[in-house]
């Protein structure tokens, strides 16, 4: 997820809205908002998802930790409670960039998804 830094630092920017959009908002998105919320206070982080998984996965809230990141109290996002065009960017995870209905040059599409069923593999999600 660090790589997702690296894209937003290639533009200057005051002030930015990103959604982080994810198919359940239990993994990618939640660190990918956490670590450029932690980068710049500047940035208005939401993640979201298509259809929102009740929790975040337990070992995204235990990988994170490791980072000094707690999102342990964060609660998936339905992606219909977002208004697309309030934002600057949206970054799609694992989701088609046809999903959604706006202008290209305001999406950046990271495909696909990757699924982590142990901690070594969400570390290196992660990193």
């Amino acid at each position: 997820m660090m790589c997702v830094l690296n894209v937003f630092l290639q533009d200057d920017f005051d002030e930015m809205k990103i959604l982080v959009l994810t198919r359940h908002d239990d993994c990618c998105g939640p660190m990918a908002a956490a670590f450029l919320r932690d980068y710049s206070q500047k940035l208005e982080v939401v993640s979201a998802g298509i259809h929102p998984a009740e929790n975040i996965q337990p070992l995204v809230v235990a990988a994170m930790k490791e980072c000094l990141v707690d999102l342990s109290a964060v609660k998936p996002n339905a992606f219909g409670n977002c208004e697309q065009n309030a934002f600057d960017y949206i970054l799609l995870i694992g989701v088609p960039a046809d999903f959604c209905q706006i202008d290209a040059e305001k999406m950046i599409c990271l495909n696909p998804e990757i699924e982590a069923d142990d901690m070594d593999t969400m570390r290196l999600l992660r990193d």
